[in-house]
Parts: structure tokens; C-alpha cells; sequence
């Protein structure tokens, strides 16, 4: 593992929010349409698994990144 300096852990954790609040966003928009069509329910456990998986996987990407 690199060695991280200050900015480096700041702007990636910014990178990181920026990626969640896109896909926050996004998915407050695209909800409402969605949830006419679907179970609630459903709509939630899914929704939830896809906001994690979204995180996990930024965050994953963004630590093999400065991994290298």
C-alpha cells in the first residue's frame, strides 16, 4: 500500500462523495417512476443492495487506483 498524504486521502474522499451523491441524486429522480411500477418492498431491498454495491465498489476501485 502507497503511503497516503493528506490531499490525497481528501480528494479521494471527495471523489467518493461526489460518485454517491450523483448516484443519490439520480436515484431520487428516476424513485418515484420506478416505484409506480414496482412492490415497494422489492424496490427497497433492491435499492439498497445497489446503493452498496455502487459504494463498495468505488471504494474498492479507488483503492486499487492508489494501490498502484
Amino acid at each position: 500500500m502507497s503511503t497516503w498524504n493528506k490531499n490525497e486521502v481528501k480528494k479521494y474522499f471527495v471523489d467518493v462523495s461526489a460518485r454517491v451523491a450523483q448516484v443519490v441524486f439520480t436515484l431520487m429522480v428516476i424513485t418515484p417512476f420506478i416505484a409506480n411500477i414496482f412492490n415497494w418492498g422489492i424496490f427497497v431491498i433492491g435499492l439498497s443492495l445497489f446503493v452498496f454495491s455502487v459504494v463498495l465498489g468505488t471504494i474498492i476501485a479507488g483503492l486499487v487506483e492508489e494501490g498502484r
